[in-house]
């Protein structure tokens, strides 16, 4: 018997909010002349992490029209799909702001968020910068910063959240 092993494609990709793949399949000891028909490959993943590959199908080894698939012994090794997480740079930044003096404490809350994918949301972080009397004051962000996907699902752990407070 003749050794063939078939080899899944491993990679690397960056997150992006979408489904990824990989289908690539690498061939080492056919002989020449030989083809292989019916074997497929993928590995598949959305979020940060390493996702496994998979071979499958019915392979058959051909010589022309003869199925030559006895006369090898074949060896499958998947490889993997590693998603990393994304230069995103989710920004969050406390709002800043000039007032008149006015003898109440006065106050700002607007948060900007900058860097979400599309169809993303946030939630979890509240922002204020408060003061009385003249001069400038330091605001805080509080809570923890909450990513959704489009579909609902957290998506948190593909950002790296950078929080800037603003000045009241």
């Amino acid at each position: 018997m003749k050794n063939v092993t078939f080899t899944g494609e491993t990679d690397t990709k960056t997150y992006n909010g979408k489904e990824q793949s990989i289908t690539g399949i690498e061939v080492s000891g056919l002989a020449d002349g030989h083809t292989y028909t019916g074997l497929t490959y993928a590995a598949k993943g959305t979020n940060v992490g390493t996702y496994d590959g998979a071979f499958s199908g019915d392979l058959k080894i051909m010589n022309g029209t003869e199925d030559v698939t006895s006369l090898y012994n074949v060896t499958k090794t998947p490889g993997k799909l590693t998603i990393t997480k994304a230069s995103i740079a989710l920004t969050v930044t406390g709002g800043s702001d000039s007032v008149v003096y006015n003898g109440k404490e006065q106050s700002i809350e607007d948060i900007s968020v900058k860097g979400l994918l599309d169809g993303h949301s946030y939630n979890g972080v509240g922002y204020i910068a408060k003061g009385t009397n003249k001069g400038v004051y330091d605001g805080a962000l509080s809570g923890n910063v909450v990513i959704k996907a489009a579909d609902g699902n957290d998506d948190t752990a593909n950002y790296t959240p950078d929080n800037r407070p603003g000045k009241r």
